[in-house]
C-alpha cells in the first residue's frame, strides 16, 4: 500500500493546544506555511508522483467577527464556491467530539491542476476556528483514506 507500510511507526506531535499522531515516514512542517499550525506531508511514491497528500491545521482568529460553528461553516462553503465553480460537497455532518460540537465536511475540488478530495473537521472554540484538513488526489483517495482518517481521528484539542 502506498499510503502506509505494514511496519510504519506512528509518532506523536505535542503542541500546547493539541496533539496529533502520524506515520513516521510523513514529514512534519511547523514553519506556519500558508498560515497553518502544522502540515504533515506524505512521501512521494515514485518519480512520477507530483502531489504529496497532506494533513494540516489552520487556526483562525475570530475575535474581530465572532461567529458560531454553523455561521463559520456557511462562510467557509461560500468561500470555497468562489475559489472554484467545480466544488462538489460530499458530506456535511455535525457531531460531538470530546463534548465539543464539530463539523465533518468532505468535498472535491479542482485546484492547481489536480482533482482533489478534502476531508475536514471544524471547531469554533472561544474566539478561534480550528480547521483540520486531509487533502489528497481524487484518484488516490482509496489508497490514502485509512491513513488520512487515522491522523484526523488522532487529533485532540486541549
Amino acid at each position: 500500500m502506498h499510503a502506509q507500510g505494514a511496519n510504519t511507526q506512528w509518532i506523536p506531535y505535542y503542541h500546547s493546544d493539541f496533539t496529533v499522531v502520524f506515520p513516521s515516514d510523513w514529514e512534519l512542517d511547523t514553519s506556519h506555511q500558508s498560515n497553518t499550525s502544522f502540515i504533515l506531508f506524505s512521501p512521494l511514491t515514485d518519480k512520477n508522483d507530483r502531489f504529496k497528500e497532506n494533513v494540516n491545521l489552520l487556526v483562525q482568529d475570530l475575535s474581530r467577527s465572532p461567529v458560531d460553528l454553523d455561521q463559520f461553516v456557511k462562510i467557509s462553503e461560500r468561500d470555497l464556491r468562489t475559489i472554484s465553480e467545480s466544488v462538489y460537497f460530499l458530506k456535511n455532518h455535525r457531531k460531538s467530539s470530546a463534548g465539543r460540537p464539530v463539523l465533518h465536511l468532505m468535498y472535491t475540488l479542482g485546484l492547481g491542476g489536480f482533482d482533489l478530495t478534502f476531508e475536514q473537521y471544524m471547531w469554533v472554540i472561544r474566539k478561534e476556528a480550528f480547521v483540520l484538513t486531509f487533502t489528497c488526489q481524487e484518484k488516490t483517495y482509496d489508497q490514502y483514506k485509512a491513513v488520512g482518517q487515522k491522523i484526523l481521528n488522532s487529533f485532540r484539542l486541549k
